[in-house]
């Protein structure tokens, strides 16, 4: 997992010393296997695929969600496959569980 904090921004109000929130998020790496259908992968504030390997070969892949709830599908397709390596990055929000 990795942790990003990003830099305040100063408002208008920075004369009076206070500063805009600080937004904070995370991001997971998940690889996905061949033949993976609906495979649950955590609460998250979006995800998308990052790498497919072999791509365009052919194969189903399909990321969706159900409210924050995600899950990833891998499988063939007109027997054609993605590699074995394929993954997916999700974004970690306070709040996205909820």
């Amino acid at each position: 997992m990795r942790n990003y904090h990003l830099q305040g921004q100063r408002n208008a109000t920075d004369r009076i010393g206070t500063f805009a929130p600080v937004p904070r998020f995370t991001t997971q790496v998940y690889d996905i296997g061949q033949n993976v259908n609906a495979q649950y992968i955590g609460i998250h504030a979006f995800c998308s695929w990052t790498h497919l390997f072999s791509a365009p070969l052919g194969g189903r892949q399909k990321v969706f969600n159900v409210g924050n709830a995600w899950y990833v599908t891998n499988t063939p397709y007109g027997g054609f496959q993605t590699g074995s390596i394929v993954s997916v990055t999700c974004l970690n929000l306070p709040g996205a569980g909820d």
